[in-house]
């Protein structure tokens, strides 16, 4: 049987709904290396767990991040 494209199913209506402001801010963590190809930083949240900090961070190297006033 096929969904009628009107009918919402509850992970559309999840997707545009406006999320609390508590959802909104969540805290960063930073991990900051200095090795032999530069400096690299990793974000993570701060309040995460063991099994979120396998799948939510991310890492940048010095030379991937440029500045914003050369950007402009």
């Amino acid at each position: 049987m096929r969904r009628d494209r009107r009918t919402p199913v509850e992970s559309d209506r999840a997707a545009t709904e406006t999320p609390d402001s508590d959802d909104l801010v969540r805290r960063l963590d930073c991990r900051i290396e200095d090795g032999e190809d530069g400096t690299r930083a990793t974000l993570f949240p701060a309040d995460a767990d063991g099994d979120e900090l396998v799948t939510h961070w991310l890492t940048a190297d010095e030379d991937d991040v440029v500045s914003l006033a050369d950007w402009r």
